[in-house]
């Protein structure tokens, strides 16, 4: 019984150990095919928009809701903003974040005057704006990304 009781601690810490060298060699392989991102590097997406009516009047207070998703398939993430009495919204994202996925943006009428409208945007729609090296690496990158609505009356 002891002997028995015995094998099963020593077979499963030989299993954990085996998990372990394994993962570490992965990990390695791949940090020695493809390199590591630099610690400091930063890139954004800036998402800037305008909301207007059928007379090309600005909306305020329309609501834009900004729905992605990270890959998984059920952890859609969803931001809400507002605009201004310019009819203007803006978000700063991080470029990954965006990068890699479809993003739906839609505008929603607060005052029910208005029908909601929706835009799909793809990756290759973000314009790139500017790069910035150190020491020969890149550090930095910023993109734009423009999503005006047009809003017709209900």
């Amino acid at each position: 019984m002891k002997l028995k009781n015995l094998r099963e601690k020593y077979n499963g810490l030989l299993e954990k150990l085996l998990r372990l060298f394994t993962l570490s060699g992965v990990m390695f392989a791949v940090t020695a095919c493809y390199g590591v991102a630099p610690y400091d590097y930063i890139g954004y997406v800036d998402v800037d928009g305008e909301v207007l009516g059928e007379n090309d009047e600005p909306l305020e207070s329309v609501q834009v809701v900004i729905k992605r998703n990270h890959g998984c398939l059920y952890c859609d993430h969803y931001d809400t903003l507002y605009t201004n009495e310019e009819g203007k919204y803006h978000m700063r994202y991080n470029m990954f974040d965006l990068f890699g996925q479809d993003v739906v943006f839609t505008a929603n009428d607060t005052t029910n005057v208005y029908a909601p409208d929706t835009a799909f945007v793809e990756e290759t729609q973000m314009e790139f704006v500017k790069i910035e090296e150190r020491d020969g690496r890149v550090v930095e990158e910023y993109y734009q990304l423009d999503v005006d609505f047009k809003l017709e009356k209900k």
